[in-house]
């Protein structure tokens, strides 16, 4: 049984500024401040999610987690992705890490907005400038997840921003491309995958495909989706159970795979592909997996534990060789939203 959706925690994750990264428990912990990351998250499951309630909530955090997007937005059209609690300034840790995943993401982001028409118009058109002016700087990502990721934004956008259409088209062909390529240089044997391992969010990979196949109607992306996604399935699914990918030690080709830590980013990821699989196949069996990858954060997992927390309506950061862990982030609770979504639009 599904269980009912509630806010509860989001709102107790999110202030006037935007949603904090991590908890301590269930409380937001404010030293680590706030990542883009998880506000682009956030902001695409509000927008999913007052298209079927027009709560006023959703309204209210749907304006946080925008503005948070702006705040983030830089001159040259990037995103820096960590802001401090205090002074709300810029984190030294936006210098250290390779962006690419977090800018293809708040592309996804801000064309969930542009194509939400339950919006008011003057947040789509701010969106749809935000998106053109970051669009500039994404032709050439070399990250195989931003170029997913990319994918799927531009696939929504296009429907929108018709003067960017045919540069749109172009991109997304040249990142499915890039996509099938690689999964041809990697795949060897049983092997049947895009790099020679398999690490966090790995259903992004396939996913994109699916979609890079429906709109640009290349055959062969489809069945480079498929066949990953099938590779991903047989080696996640145990004894009818799904079982992330434990990112203690990924699991590298002609190697162990790792059991522990699970993490939610996974399974939902998983869900998502599944999802846009029984859309493009028309197979059940996708369907049924997906709502099967669901009863991982509702206890049908390795340990028989819950992740998601009925009382705190709140999601738990992952599940270790010990137990579950007692802290509710944000990128825990996304996942379980997102996933809790799109099995409601499976049932």
């Amino acid at each position: 049984m599904i269980p009912p959706l509630k806010l509860d925690h989001l709102l107790r994750m999110t202030d006037e500024f935007g949603m904090f990264q991590f908890a301590s428990g269930t409380t937001p912990n404010k030293d680590f401040g706030y990542t883009l990351d998880d506000n682009a998250r956030a902001l695409i499951v509000c927008s999913w999610l007052i298209q079927n309630d027009n709560k006023k909530e959703l309204e209210g955090l749907i304006t946080i987690y925008f503005n948070f997007v702006k705040k983030c937005l830089q001159t040259d059209g990037t995103f820096i992705n960590y802001i401090d609690f205090n002074g709300k300034v810029p984190s030294k840790q936006n210098t250290n890490e390779n962006l690419e995943d977090v800018q293809g993401r708040v592309l996804w982001a801000l064309a969930e907005v542009i194509m939400n028409t339950k919006l008011p118009l003057p947040l789509r058109n701010e969106a749809e400038k935000l998106f053109l002016i970051s669009f500039k700087q994404s032709h050439n990502f070399t990250h195989l997840r931003a170029q997913a990721f990319a994918i799927k934004a531009f696939a929504l956008a296009q429907k929108k921003v018709p003067s960017s259409r045919k540069e749109l088209f172009e991109t997304i062909k040249k990142y499915a491309d890039n996509l099938v390529n690689s999964f041809k240089k990697n795949s060897e044997g049983s092997w049947v995958w895009f790099e020679n391992k398999l690490t966090y969010n790995n259903g992004i990979l396939p996913e994109s495909l699916f979609i890079a196949s429906e709109l640009i109607k290349e055959s062969e992306y489809g069945e480079v989706g498929e066949k990953t996604l099938r590779f991903l399935i047989g080696i996640t699914y145990i004894d009818d159970k799904y079982v992330p990918i434990g990112n203690s030690q990924w699991y590298e080709k002609n190697k162990i795979r790792s059991m522990f830590d699970q993490q939610p980013e996974d399974p939902a990821s998983i869900i998502l592909v599944l999802y846009q699989a029984y859309k493009h196949t028309g197979n059940t069996e996708y369907k049924k997996l997906a709502l099967q990858c669901f009863g991982w954060f509702l206890g049908d997992n390795t340990l028989g534990l819950p992740l998601y927390d009925n009382i705190t309506f709140g999601c738990h950061d992952g599940l270790n060789k010990n137990g579950v862990n007692r802290d509710q982030g944000a990128e825990s609770l996304i996942s379980y939203l997102m996933s809790h979504y799109i099995v409601q639009t499976l049932k």
